[in-house]
Protein backbone atom coordinates (compact mmCIF):
# COMPACT_ATOMS: atom_id res chain seq x y z
CA UNK A 1 0.00 0.00 0.00
CA UNK A 2 2.38 2.51 0.51
CA UNK A 3 3.87 2.23 -2.80
CA UNK A 4 0.85 3.71 -4.57
CA UNK A 5 1.42 6.80 -2.08
CA UNK A 6 5.03 6.89 -3.31
CA UNK A 7 6.57 9.35 -5.44
CA UNK A 8 9.26 8.36 -8.02
CA UNK A 9 10.27 11.49 -9.09
CA UNK A 10 8.88 14.30 -6.99
CA UNK A 11 10.04 16.77 -9.54
CA UNK A 12 6.80 17.51 -10.93
CA UNK A 13 5.36 17.83 -6.82
CA UNK A 14 7.78 20.06 -6.61
CA UNK A 15 7.16 22.44 -9.09
CA UNK A 16 3.23 21.94 -8.25
CA UNK A 17 3.98 22.47 -4.30
CA UNK A 18 6.23 25.54 -5.19
CA UNK A 19 3.59 27.23 -7.69
CA UNK A 20 0.78 26.61 -4.44
CA UNK A 21 3.45 27.64 -1.61
CA UNK A 22 4.45 30.95 -3.55
CA UNK A 23 0.89 31.67 -4.95
CA UNK A 24 0.25 35.58 -3.82
CA UNK A 25 -2.37 36.09 -1.66
CA UNK A 26 -4.58 33.43 0.83
CA UNK A 27 -5.45 30.11 -0.75
CA UNK A 28 -9.27 29.25 -0.69
CA UNK A 29 -10.91 25.70 -0.11
CA UNK A 30 -10.95 25.36 -3.65
CA UNK A 31 -7.71 25.81 -5.09
CA UNK A 32 -6.63 23.43 -1.81
CA UNK A 33 -9.25 20.96 -3.08
CA UNK A 34 -7.70 20.97 -6.46
CA UNK A 35 -4.45 20.16 -4.85
CA UNK A 36 -5.26 17.31 -2.93
CA UNK A 37 -7.25 16.03 -5.74
CA UNK A 38 -3.88 16.21 -7.95
CA UNK A 39 -1.64 15.28 -4.59
CA UNK A 40 -3.43 13.49 -1.71
CA UNK A 41 -1.79 13.77 1.67
CA UNK A 42 -0.89 10.50 1.99
CA UNK A 43 1.29 11.59 -0.96
CA UNK A 44 3.08 14.80 -0.01
CA UNK A 45 3.44 12.99 3.87
CA UNK A 46 5.36 10.06 2.14
CA UNK A 47 7.69 12.17 -0.19
CA UNK A 48 8.37 14.78 3.05
CA UNK A 49 9.25 11.24 4.92
CA UNK A 50 11.37 9.70 2.28
CA UNK A 51 12.73 12.09 -0.43
CA UNK A 52 14.70 14.31 1.98
CA UNK A 53 17.77 13.70 -0.65
CA UNK A 54 15.58 16.06 -3.30
CA UNK A 55 16.95 19.63 -2.97
CA UNK A 56 13.90 22.33 -1.51
CA UNK A 57 11.89 19.50 -1.13
CA UNK A 58 11.58 19.41 2.29
CA UNK A 59 11.47 23.53 3.03
CA UNK A 60 8.58 24.06 -0.32
CA UNK A 61 6.16 20.90 0.98
CA UNK A 62 6.20 22.31 4.39
CA UNK A 63 5.24 25.78 2.86
CA UNK A 64 2.41 23.85 0.85
CA UNK A 65 1.14 22.01 3.72
CA UNK A 66 0.84 25.27 6.05
CA UNK A 67 -0.93 26.62 2.90
CA UNK A 68 -3.36 23.98 2.56
CA UNK A 69 -4.10 23.74 6.39
CA UNK A 70 -4.68 26.88 6.80
CA UNK A 71 -7.83 26.34 4.50
CA UNK A 72 -10.67 25.04 6.12
CA UNK A 73 -10.84 22.43 3.51
CA UNK A 74 -7.50 21.53 4.46
CA UNK A 75 -8.04 21.66 8.30
CA UNK A 76 -10.93 19.22 7.75
CA UNK A 77 -7.90 16.35 6.85
CA UNK A 78 -5.83 17.43 10.26
CA UNK A 79 -7.83 14.94 12.53
CA UNK A 80 -7.17 12.20 10.35
CA UNK A 81 -3.47 12.68 10.50
CA UNK A 82 -2.60 13.26 13.92
CA UNK A 83 -0.21 10.13 13.79
CA UNK A 84 1.42 12.47 11.04
CA UNK A 85 1.56 15.25 13.66
CA UNK A 86 2.98 13.30 16.47
CA UNK A 87 5.37 11.57 13.91
CA UNK A 88 6.13 15.44 12.92
CA UNK A 89 7.15 16.42 16.30
CA UNK A 90 9.57 13.90 16.83
CA UNK A 91 11.44 14.44 13.04
CA UNK A 92 15.04 15.45 13.31
CA UNK A 93 14.39 18.72 10.69
CA UNK A 94 13.25 22.05 12.61
CA UNK A 95 10.51 22.86 9.65
CA UNK A 96 8.97 19.35 10.08
CA UNK A 97 8.30 20.25 13.88
CA UNK A 98 7.36 23.53 12.83
CA UNK A 99 4.51 22.26 10.84
CA UNK A 100 3.60 19.56 13.41
CA UNK A 101 3.33 22.13 16.02
CA UNK A 102 1.30 24.58 13.87
CA UNK A 103 -0.99 21.73 12.42
CA UNK A 104 -2.04 20.67 16.28
CA UNK A 105 -2.40 24.25 17.39
CA UNK A 106 -4.86 24.53 14.88
CA UNK A 107 -6.45 21.58 15.54
CA UNK A 108 -6.70 22.51 20.01
CA UNK A 109 -8.21 26.26 18.48
CA UNK A 110 -11.13 24.43 16.52
CA UNK A 111 -11.37 22.08 19.30
CA UNK A 112 -11.65 25.06 21.57
CA UNK A 113 -14.27 26.83 19.29
CA UNK A 114 -16.56 23.84 19.80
Amino acid sequence: MEEEYSVDDPTHLLQEASDFALYPGAQNDASAKDFLDRFPLPVIINALQTKGDVPGLENTLVACLERIFNTKYGASFIPQYMLFVQVGLKADSQIVRSLACKTAICEAVKLLAV
